[in-house]
């Protein structure tokens, strides 16, 4: 049985922060900067180094897309905070269960539609964590 080097790559760049991290103590930002390390080098030992900045720009395009979409997400929240919508429906339903229902349906549905399949969860599920656990009313 062979295993392909891009394999080994790959479970690498797995590893390699979770090693750093709970082996060697590290912080997070160290385990991201030897992963990023490890991977330019690998991909440059596979690629040739002619390829390097345009992996790079990819890769920074793509980051800055996926950032945009959260900071939307994460800016509509909070707008809608600042406008008290979020009292207003603790006022209707009574309870943090109501903004929970009301983030789970409406608001995790609105950053689908805008944003693609995946991502609502990655930004509604701390919104509704968050609401469930730091109100009185949670038991």
């Amino acid at each position: 049985m062979t295993v392909d080097l891009s394999a080994l790559h790959g479970l690498a760049v797995v590893l390699l922060p979770m090693v750093v991290i709970a082996l060697l103590k590290r912080d997070v930002a160290q385990a991201s900067i030897a992963t990023l390390a490890y991977t330019a080098v690998a991909y440059a030992l596979d690629k040739g180094l002619a390829s390097v900045p345009e992996a790079i720009a990819s890769g920074v395009v793509t980051g800055l897309q996926i950032s945009s979409i959260i900071f939307t997400a994460i800016y509509f929240y909070n707008v809608q905070r600042e406008l008290g919508v979020e009292d207003e429906l603790r006022r209707i339903f009574g309870n943090a269960r109501g903004v929970a229902l009301y983030l789970a349906v409406f608001f995790s549905g609105f950053v689908e539609s805008f944003s693609g399949y995946g991502v609502s969860p990655a930004v509604a599920a701390p919104l509704l964590l968050s609401c469930l656990l730091y109100t009185s009313d949670a038991a």
